[in-house]
Order: structure tokens, then C-alpha cells, then sequence
């Protein structure tokens, strides 16, 4: 895909209270080793040294992104928005008071 999409999210039979909504999103600006590897490199058939890979692993991690909502009568809405060519990880968690 090529476009920014915006995703509405509702869960419903969800026990009410808050809870904390943590995104993890890899595109081409954050956590993309392809990416990363190409600005170090243009040469696709380059082989990297130890030392090369160790970096790129240092500095692919996903962008997290923190909420809190608030879940009244059983239902938890959020909205996303995905860019092009993103893959997101949404982990929904309860906070006990």
C-alpha cells in the first residue's frame, strides 16, 4: 500500500477501567533493518561484518507509542493510523488500581 490508513478499533465485552494501549510500529523510518541496511550500503550484495550487524541491531527497534483509555459500558475504542508499508503490534493490558 501507498496510503496512510486510519484504523477505529472496538472492542466490546471488555471488563471497564483503564488500560494501557502500547503500539509497536516498524516502516521505512523506524525499526526497518532493510531500510537501515540501504543507508549504510547501496550495494544489495554487500556482506556485512559482525560489527556492522551488531549496529543494525542496536538501532532497528519498533517506535512505541503509550496510551491510556478508558473502557465504560464494556466497550475499549482506539484509533491507529498506519503508514505505507507499516507493521503494527498493538498489546492491550489492564491497570489494576
Amino acid at each position: 500500500d501507498s496510503q496512510i490508513r486510519k484504523l477505529n478499533y472496538q472492542l466490546k465485552n471488555i471488563k471497564n477501567g483503564k488500560y494501557k494501549v502500547k503500539t509497536y510500529s516498524v516502516n521505512h523510518e523506524n525499526g526497518s533493518v532493510q531500510e537501515e541496511k540501504y543507508r549504510l550500503s547501496t550495494a544489495s550484495n554487500l556482506s556485512l561484518t559482525r560489527m556492522e550487524i551488531d549496529y543494525l541491531k542496536r538501532i532497528c527497534t519498533p517506535h512505541i507509542q503509550i496510551r491510556e483509555c478508558i473502557v465504560e459500558r464494556n466497550v475499549l475504542n482506539f484509533e491507529t493510523v498506519v503508514l505505507p508499508q507499516e507493521i503494527q503490534y498493538i498489546h492491550i493490558s489492564y491497570m489494576y488500581e
